[in-house]
């Protein structure tokens, strides 16, 4: 199975915008986190691992393993990136936590957003489909984490 397949389909979107950023940066690190659990490897493992077999050299990968969530993820990346400006990389419609968790933690980032799952067009057509479920699903995911990250300020 190829590692790539071991990504989700957001993970994915979210690593190739990295990629984009560091390949039109040539001093650029990329920056991969991601907790393992009880997998053998962890997210932020896969990603690099990723990354190299598309060409990125190892020593432009940073990886933290540790945080189990965006705000261990934004605490570990500031004592990283102290002084620097940095492209904050994840889902759109997780965006707006993330860059928060990220500014309370004193990270100068700006965000790239990456995997959106609405789209605008002149031509959308509203009818119901099995997308909207998912759509639906990363929404209330996201409201309920702002809830959550508003209750532990």
């Amino acid at each position: 199975v190829p590692l790539t397949s071991h990504l989700s389909s957001s993970a994915r979107g979210r690593l190739m915008e990295g990629l984009r950023i560091i390949n039109a940066q040539s001093n650029a690190q990329l920056i991969v986190t991601g907790y393992g659990g009880n997998n053998s490897k962890s997210s932020a493992e896969v990603y690099a691992q990723v990354a190299m077999e598309l060409g990125v050299d190892e020593s432009r990968i940073t990886k933290f393993e540790d945080a189990r969530d965006t705000k261990e993820e934004a605490l570990l990346v500031s004592e990283f990136v102290v002084d620097k400006k940095v492209a904050l990389v994840t889902s759109a419609s997780h965006m707006p936590r993330a860059y928060q968790f990220f500014m309370d933690a004193g990270v100068n980032a700006y965000a790239a957003p990456s995997f959106y799952i609405a789209k605008y067009t002149q031509d959308t057509d509203w009818k119901f489909n099995s997308s909207g479920l998912f759509k639906s699903e990363r929404a209330i995911y996201e409201y309920i984490g702002q809830a959550w990250a508003w209750l532990n300020r």
